[in-house]
């Protein structure tokens, strides 16, 4: 029974070595992977200061605004991404307007 018993204690410590070695690669290459600045619009905040390899940054506006309806046709979404060639998914960011 003991030599049973710590067959499974090597097998499970072997995983969880190869599950964390997994992860800290995923981690150090996503942090080589840091797009520019996060790019503004005018009265519009994002989300987020991070701009690491995955980053999804949404979008909205100052409190009072609302995203300008003579620009609002240009873009596709109030979210970007960064992608894994260090840029961000976008056509621009829009205004944010007065209500």
């Amino acid at each position: 029974m003991e030599i049973f018993g710590s067959r499974y204690a090597t097998v499970g410590h072997r995983s969880s070595c190869r599950a964390a070695v997994a992860v800290a690669a995923f981690v150090l290459l996503t942090a080589a992977i840091l797009c520019p600045p996060i790019p503004t619009g005018n009265n519009i905040i994002p989300s987020t200061e991070h701009r690491l390899y995955g980053t999804i940054v949404d979008y909205n506006c100052l409190r009072g605004y609302y995203v300008d309806p003579n620009t609002a046709s240009q873009y596709n979404s109030l979210s970007i991404e960064c992608l894994e060639d260090k840029s961000w998914n976008f056509t621009g960011i829009p205004d944010c307007a007065r209500t």
